[in-house]
C-alpha cells in the first residue's frame, strides 16, 4: 500500500508540475498576445482555468499527504499522546466524510456537466471536472492507509 501511495504521489507531482508549466505558458502567451500584438487568444484562458482546477485538487491531496494542510498545532502540541491520537483519528474521520462528498458530488457534477464543451477548445468539460472525484478517491486511499497504520500500531501494543 505504501508503494501505491508513493507512485500516486509521483504521478500527481508530475501532473502538477506539467500543468503549472502549461498554465504559466498559456497565461504568458495570453498577456503577450493581448498587450503586445493587441489580438487576444481565447483558448488560453480555458487552458489556464482547467490547469488551475487540476493543480488545486491534486495539490490539496499532496499537501494533506505531507501534513502541510492548515492545522492548529499549538493546541495539539499541548495535549497528551492519547488525546493527540484521538484528534488525529477525528481529523481522518472528518476528512473521510469530505472525501465521500467529493467523490459522490464530483461524479454527479462531472456526469451532469461533463458533456458540455469548453467554448474555445471544443473538448468536453468532463476532462476538467473528473479531477474532483479523483482527488476524493486519493484522499480515501491515504485515509485507509493511515487508519491501517493506526490499527496495526495499537495491535502491537
Amino acid at each position: 500500500m505504501k508503494k501505491v501511495l508513493i507512485i500516486l504521489d509521483f504521478i500527481f507531482e508530475s501532473i502538477c508540475a506539467l500543468l503549472l508549466l502549461i498554465m504559466t505558458g498559456a497565461v504568458f502567451l495570453q498577456v503577450f498576445c493581448r498587450y503586445v500584438l493587441v489580438s487576444p487568444i481565447g483558448w488560453t484562458e480555458e487552458i489556464a482555468r482547467g490547469a488551475l482546477i487540476w493543480i488545486t485538487f491534486l495539490g490539496t491531496y499532496l499537501a494533506f499527504r505531507r501534513g502541510m494542510h492548515i492545522k492548529i498545532s499549538l493546541l495539539i502540541e499541548k495535549l497528551s499522546p492519547i488525546l493527540k491520537k484521538i484528534c488525529y483519528i477525528l481529523s481522518l474521520f472528518s476528512i473521510s466524510i469530505i472525501s465521500i462528498v467529493l467523490i459522490n458530488n464530483g461524479f454527479i457534477f462531472t456526469f451532469k456537466f461533463g458533456n458540455m464543451s469548453a467554448s474555445s477548445l471544443d473538448i468536453p468539460m468532463k476532462f476538467f471536472y473528473i479531477v474532483i472525484p479523483l482527488a476524493g478517491i486519493s484522499f480515501m486511499i491515504f485515509i485507509i492507509w493511515e487508519s491501517l497504520k493506526l490499527f496495526l500500531e495499537n495491535k502491537k501494543r
